[in-house]
């Protein structure tokens, strides 16, 4: 797809830190594999799943997958699942289980979402039937993420869903850290979130083409503090 002018400046910004944001990432899943557990998220359980049932779908992208624990539950109920993930280390740890398991489709981008997206689209579209991203969109900007949001179109099929969770102004990191924009904060880890309400990510969703079929913020506890989330559920036409 072709690109407005306004975009270019954003994606030469995304691709710059990229190395930056690799390296974060490397230090995180290279100490703490299992950072967040082993077991599914809520988002896969309560949302995509019901999603991937009603819809009987048989491919599914999970993107920012982490080690894993979404895509290889996901394995048991789609035909095929493909995870894309920026850091080395967390995909050596999702090859590790899925050979341990025995899993064969399960297909693994060593890669950042924005290229394996792009990537994918100029060869083929329009096939996937559910995109899942659990506490990925919320690391890139705004514009960005309506770039990224303009791929995950361009890979769904007509009718295809896309299941979402973004970090809330509730979560117990908001305000921690520095504050380099509005509702954007850099973490001591080197992690940089931008912070959303429902109205937030209703403003990026609506100069999109897809369905809003669900908008909820929810609480969850990790390590006895509050992690919350805007999740959404979305349809292409």
């Amino acid at each position: 797809m072709i690109y407005p002018k306004k975009w270019y400046k954003t994606l030469i910004e995304y691709l710059d830190e990229l190395i930056k944001f690799k390296g974060c990432w490397e230090k995180i899943w290279t100490s703490n594999k299992f950072r967040f557990g082993s077991k599914a998220s809520d988002l896969a359980i309560k949302y995509t799943l019901p999603v991937i049932r009603k819809t009987k779908a048989e491919v599914l992208w999970d993107l920012g997958a982490g080690t894993g624990r979404d895509s290889i539950f996901f394995t048991k109920f789609c035909r095929e699942v493909a995870c894309v993930e920026i850091s080395k280390a967390a995909v050596d740890t999702i090859e590790a289980q899925a050979s341990k398991k025995n899993i064969k489709n399960i297909k693994i981008i060593n890669d950042d979402v924005w290229s394996a997206l792009k990537k994918q689209n100029s060869v083929r579209k329009s096939f996937v039937d559910v995109v899942h991203a659990h506490s990925f969109l919320h690391y890139t900007k705004p514009l960005m993420t309506d770039i990224i949001f303009s791929e995950i179109y361009e890979l769904l099929r007509s009718g295809g869903y896309m299941v979402f969770a973004v970090k809330g102004k509730g979560d117990h990191l908001f305000g921690k850290g520095k504050m380099i924009a509005k509702d954007v904060w850099i973490y001591e880890d080197g992690q940089r979130r931008k912070f959303y309400d429902e109205a937030g990510v209703e403003e990026i969703l609506n100069k999109t083409n897809f369905e809003i079929k669900l908008l909820r913020t929810e609480k969850e506890y990790f390590d006895d503090k509050i992690s919350e989330f805007v999740i959404g559920i979305l349809r292409k036409p």
